[in-house]
């Protein structure tokens, strides 16, 4: 199969991701991507779904590809220390070498599994375990356990300030950490084996992404999931035939905006309406109808009335009144000329005023209908006398002329004019005064029944500039100085309040039968759920947004499948790692010996983008492995399968085994150590056990290949813990002579400045303990030296060649030098029989010399048996 690369990585972006989807892919090639990345995402995710490019949208490529897996750092760890609240660990420090082997060897409870524990969360590990606990008889700081963990990166030291439950630095992920717990999940958990090389890392992270992104949408998606409450209360109040009501059941993400703005508004016809409805369903329809008929009649005398008003005060009534009093001004003014000149012949004053026309007017009736009946005023004959002064006109000339000229004045055209302007301006005003006004605008309303504010108020603006143009008609025909003339408002149109009535009468009319007033019914409760939603219209209007922002985020969860990804995964690994991962596999189960079963890894089903490995019975894959093997076989399969995935992912990073070989049997015991020996060749390895032949095996093998091994025991601590002391020396029965002596050494050393301190039972004890370990040494001295290694205990094999350099050399005083030191060894060390006393050590001077003792012993018998050995080189030299 073609190897999968980088270039068919962003091809596949390119031709399969949404955009937002290929800018998740460039953050994850770029680096580990937090919580802003997601909220970032998760918006670009619903702008993309809406058509609607974010400006921070930038899609993967291949300036953003990520480093290949073979740059990957090395990561070795160099100690722990500052440990606090770790079980009942004290602070440290442990050290290690940052290559080779490294070898803790602890009895049991020693801090261990402190020490893993720890490293299981710092570092990478298939089981992290719980939180870990602090001392359990101390008080419980309530504060979580921290250390400082000192390692390099490609040979750089750096130091991480460990604390549980707080993220662990990156780089540290790549150190792996193998214990029973994490052997049982590897084997035994579904998707146990997650192989991640650079490239596939990408499809796991990448799917993170997308489902940390839809997590983040389906959180802001679960604060819009509740229907106001406003909704379902507008609901009960709405008969469910109605338009509305039917709007609102059927709403959704696609209900139109515009519906509801046209479902919500009523205008002014419409409500008009609906108050008419309101008001016919509660009368009697026949009844009614007959009053309204009686009421149009009204309002259409009423409309006459205004139409009469409204001329007589109209702008061309105003003009005609202003031309009569204009002509009754001159016509008088031309009168008052006539009477001037009338009244030089008048020997009194006030010769045709009014009052004296009146008198004179009365004289003419009394001459023609009773002193002169059937004579033209005045009379004038011989026999005639003054119908005023009651005197004889016969001999007064000047009397007769006089009279003559008064009838001529009152007959006269001048006068007569004056008279008829005067007339007509008299009747102008006063049918102007008689003008039939309503004394209260409110009366002309409640004449014809009116309720409307807007047509109570038109009839009352319009009464009233009728008044105010009369009163200064009035005033103007009085002559009196007068302002502008009032606007007159146009009259009320009646006719529109007519044909409002007789809309009524005939609603009336319909409601009287019953399917009519059903009708009106159904009209009215279409008309009020109307005007009800027009108060609920914000709400509505915001659960429409609702159900459309609920739709795009579904829309946008939906696009946050992995589905695609794992797909592609599947592909890349076919191409990447499968047979690899696999080869790898059964080279290292080879290697340690298991061929029982055929197990093999294989590919699970995979799902949200992680593609996880297996392992499975060849001959059964539905059967787990896990059911099936042994705790040892356990073991071997699911370190087999660790090694494979480091193989596969080129990760050389240390491993750290918390007793590996605890559950298996010498066979396995030893391949597996021989395997660990040469996997140090190319990483760091750190092994904790309490298993002292393990110990051994690992130090022998290291040492055929030429790998530098690190031992050290762990020592307890007091009854309240402490423990984890860790001391840069194999464990005492692991220690050669001459590592011996050295420790011995040590021992006298401490014991000396006890004696020095005038502590003479602590001198006592740690002199005893000399000796013991003194005895101890000749006995090991005796496998190492005196028989030249041929049989060690925990040893291997017995080595027969190293035999023949014991029969060559060996002496009976040898023999005899070694009984008698172990003699006097333990008379400090057991009480004797009898009544003797156990005898007392010797000063630190005596003791000193019996460890040269021994150290020149040694020293003595390896120089002879190196001078024969070159003797005997020699003899075979010469012989040849």
């Amino acid at each position: 199969m073609t190897a999968y690369t980088y270039e068919n990585l962003l091809s596949w972006s390119r031709e399969k991701l949404r955009p937002w989807q290929q800018d998740a892919l460039r953050r994850v090639l770029v680096g580990q991507v937090n919580d802003a990345d997601i909220q970032i995402l998760a918006e670009i995710c619903l702008s993309t779904v809406l058509d609607n490019p974010d400006p921070r949208l930038n899609p993967a490529n291949t300036t953003h590809v990520r480093p290949s897996g073979d740059s990957l750092p090395t990561i070795a760890l160099l100690g722990i220390r500052d440990i606090k609240r770790v079980n009942a660990l004290g602070p440290g420090p442990i050290a290690f070498a940052g290559t080779g082997l490294n070898v803790i060897y602890g009895d049991n409870a020693s801090g261990k599994s402190g020490f893993t524990r720890i490293l299981k969360k710092a570092c990478r590990a298939k089981a992290p375990g719980p939180a870990i606990r602090g001392n359990v008889f101390e008080a419980d700081s309530r504060e979580p356990a921290s250390a400082n963990i000192d390692f390099s990166i490609n040979d750089t030291h750096e130091c991480f300030a460990w604390v549980d439950g707080v993220p662990t630095r990156d780089q540290l992920a790549l150190v792996t950490i193998f214990d029973a717990d994490c052997a049982k999940w590897q084997v035994d958990k579904p998707n146990v084996i997650e192989y991640t090389p650079e490239l596939l890392a990408v499809f796991r992270d990448l799917a993170v992404v997308f489902r940390r992104v839809g997590a983040a949408l389906q959180s802001k998606r679960a604060g819009f999931l509740n229907r106001p409450a406003a909704i379902d209360e507008l609901k009960r109040k709405l008969d469910t035939s109605t338009s509305v009501r039917m709007f609102l059941d059927s709403l959704s993400a696609y209900s139109d905006p515009k519906e509801l703005a046209q479902l919500s508004t009523l205008n002014h016809s419409e409500r008009e309406r609906m108050a008419e409805l309101e008001q016919v369903l509660k009368v009697d329809p026949a009844l009614q109808w007959r009053e309204d008929e009686a009421r149009g009649r009204r309002v259409i005398t009423m409309g006459d009335l205004f139409h009469n008003l409204g001329t007589m005060v109209s702008d061309a009534a105003y003009e005609q009144l202003a031309s009569k009093v204009q002509k009754a001004k001159e016509a008088e003014e031309a009168a008052q000329g006539a009477r001037t000149v009338l009244s030089r012949h008048s020997k009194l004053e006030g010769v045709g005023t009014d009052v004296w026309r009146s008198l004179w007017e009365a004289a003419r009736v009394y001459s023609q209908q009773i002193a002169y009946l059937g004579e033209e005023f005045p009379v004038l004959s011989e026999k005639a006398v003054c119908v005023l002064c009651q005197q004889s006109l016969s001999l007064d000339e000047q009397a007769k002329e006089r009279l003559r000229s008064f009838e001529e004045f009152v007959q006269g055209e001048i006068q007569l004019r004056a008279d008829k302007a005067r007339a007509d301006l008299d009747a102008t005003i006063k049918s102007i005064r008689s003008m039939p006004i309503p004394k209260r605008s409110r009366d002309a309303v409640r004449e014809i029944g009116l309720s409307k504010s807007e047509e109570v108020r038109e009839i009352r603006l319009f009464l009233i500039s009728v008044k105010r143009r009369r009163l200064y008609l009035l005033s103007l025909a009085s002559s009196k100085k007068t302002k502008n003339c009032p606007i007159l408002l146009p009259k009320p149109d009646t006719n529109r309040i007519t044909a409002d009535i007789n809309e009524k009468i005939r609603t009336l009319q319909v409601a009287a039968s019953a399917e009519g007033r059903r009708k009106l019914i159904a009209e009215k409760n279409e008309l009020s759920a109307r005007d009800l939603l027009s108060s609920y219209r914000d709400d509505v209007a915001k659960e429409i947004s609702r159900l459309q922002f609920l739709a795009i985020l579904d829309a946008a969860i939906a696009e946050c499948t992995t589905y695609g990804v794992t797909l592609e995964q599947g592909a890349a690994e076919k191409a990447l790692i499968t047979s690899k991962l696999q080869d790898r596999f059964r080279s290292h189960l080879i290697s340690f010996g298991f061929s029982e079963l055929q197990v093999d890894l294989l590919p699970q089903g995979g799902e949200q983008g992680v593609r996880p490995y297996g392992c499975r019975l060849t001959a059964n894959p539905n059967v787990p492995a896990g059911e099936i093997l042994s705790e040892g076989e356990r073991t071997c399969v699911a370190l087999a399968g660790l090694l494979a995935e480091l193989d596969t992912t080129d990760n050389r990073s240390g491993i750290v085994l918390d007793d590996p070989v605890c559950s298996l049997d010498h066979n396995y015991r030893e391949r597996i150590t021989r395997h660990l020996a040469e996997e140090a060749t190319k990483r760091q390895i750190i092994v904790f056990t309490h298993d002292i032949v393990f110990l051994f095996l690992l130090q022998h093998y290291s040492g055929n290949k030429g790998v530098p091994c690190q031992p050290m025991t762990l020592r307890r601590g007091g009854p309240l813990g402490g423990h984890g002391r860790a001391e840069l020396e194999p464990p005492w029965e692991s220690m050669t002579v001459k590592q011996r002596v050295a420790r011995m050494r040590r021992t006298l050393t401490a014991a000396r400045q006890l004696l020095k301190n005038n502590d003479g039972p602590g001198y006592e004890k740690e002199a005893r303990d000399v000796y013991s370990e003194l005895r101890q040494t000749w006995e090991r001295a005796v496998e190492e030296v005196l028989l030249n290694g041929a049989i060690l205990r925990f040893g291997l094999a017995v080595e027969t060649q190293r035999l023949r350099k014991v029969a060559d050399d060996l002496r009976v005083a040898d023999v005899e030098k070694v009984d008698d030191e172990m003699s006097y060894c333990s008379k400090f060390m057991h009480d004797p029989p009898g009544s003797l006393s156990r005898e007392r050590p010797p000063g630190p001077d005596i003791i000193e010399a019996d460890i040269t003792k021994l150290n020149e012993w040694v020293k003595g018998i390896r120089a002879r048996r190196d001078s024969n050995n070159r003797a005997q080189v020699s003899g075979s030299g010469a012989s040849l």
